[in-house]
């Protein structure tokens, strides 16, 4: 068949594509109407989840799973806005990872709002000046985020989602490498290159900022001054990128909770974050996680950090597979809130299995 006839059949599906696109966003905005008048919300990652899966199954190719996914994501933020214009939250300035990772969950037809620390996201969607917020929980290498964990114990906000995204960190300056006398980036961040440190800038001061992209920005102002930011970062803060992929371990990737005022239903591949507290004495944490054996429940974490109201006490945070309104989890959930002082559910979410 010649060139211009393939181009012809091309563009013939793409008018089609964009009567069909016209058409479902037609049905969202119908949606979205039934949505605010039984207060429903825009955002239903269960169910979008569920389109996910469905278009995966019936993919007969040569699209690639991730491919078709992206084009979805896309398609969502987009009709999304038709309903309500979401106002999304995350840990900035922009070029952080954290923006990377809300991208990822929410396409381009939303409105970002970057804030200073993980604190002000939790904030933010508390107080409904943002629709939903992005935050990082916890890294491959290193383990959890303190400062979101603490969170939780003091703001009334619910976990409806996660990403999973590949963490390559780069050191940009506006110097040599040799000419580096110290570094920003955050804790977590020099945590998981400090072989890589050690060995090319063992003398370099190293100094925390809130965000890998607040490092950056912070460098395009001092002399002798690096960061350590994602590499993104590098052409928005106009500075130059000295080494890429300085983490030790390549496999790096950092999981992010998708905050909001509520979770969604069941999916069938689901996971449920608790957090409780439990008394001072002997056995007491095993008495609180029996029920999950006897249940048949998956622990996928736990955790500990300090009840910051109470020296000496401790809260624990569990991730589990399953939804709320699995039985099982309810039977134990039912027998644990007997056994703790405090219990309290996070979130239910679909589980990522995409990493970006």
């Amino acid at each position: 068949m010649p060139l211009d006839a393939y181009r012809e059949q091309i563009d013939q599906i793409d008018q089609q594509l964009v009567e069909l696109f016209n058409k479902r966003a037609q049905l969202a905005r119908e949606i979205g109407l039934i949505k605010q008048k039984s207060g429903g919300h825009v955002y239903v990652p269960a169910r979008e989840e569920a389109v996910y899966r469905h278009l995966v199954e019936s993919n007969p190719g040569p699209l690639p799973e991730a491919s078709l996914r992206n084009i979805y994501r896309e398609i969502f933020s987009a009709c999304r806005s038709l309903e309500n214009k979401q106002i999304i939250c995350y840990l900035g300035p922009p070029g952080s990872f954290t923006e990377e990772a809300a991208r990822r969950q929410f396409g381009s037809s939303v409105e970002y709002v970057p804030v200073p620390n993980i604190a002000a996201v939790f904030t933010e969607v508390a107080a409904r000046r943002a629709d939903y917020g992005v935050v990082p929980i916890e890294n491959s290498t290193v383990g959890g985020i303190a400062d979101t964990l603490d969170r939780f114990a003091c703001t009334d906000v619910n976990i409806c989602g996660e990403v999973l995204l590949a963490v390559h960190l780069c050191l940009m300056a506006k110097c040599n490498i040799d000419q580096i006398t110290h570094v920003y980036s955050k804790p977590e961040a020099f945590a998981q290159c400090q072989e890589w440190l050690a060995r090319n800038i063992p003398r370099a001061k190293q100094c925390e900022a809130e965000s890998t992209s607040q490092a950056a920005e912070l460098v395009k102002r001092e002399p002798g001054a690096s960061a350590i930011a994602h590499h993104g970062a590098a052409a928005i803060y106009d500075l130059t990128v000295l080494a890429e992929s300085i983490e030790d371990n390549p496999e790096n990737a950092t999981k992010f909770f998708v905050l909001g005022c509520c979770f969604g239903g069941p999916t069938g591949d689901d996971r449920t974050s608790i957090m409780i507290s439990i008394k001072h004495h002997a056995g007491s944490l095993y008495d609180a996680l029996m029920p999950f054996k006897r249940h048949n429940v998956n622990l996928t974490k736990i955790e500990s950090r300090p009840n910051r109201l109470r020296k000496w006490e401790y809260f624990f945070f569990i991730d589990l597979d399953g939804h709320c309104e699995d039985e099982n989890v309810q039977r134990a959930m039912a027998e644990l809130n007997e056994t703790t002082q405090v219990m309290q559910i996070l979130g239910c979410y679909p589980k990522a299995h995409q990493q970006y």
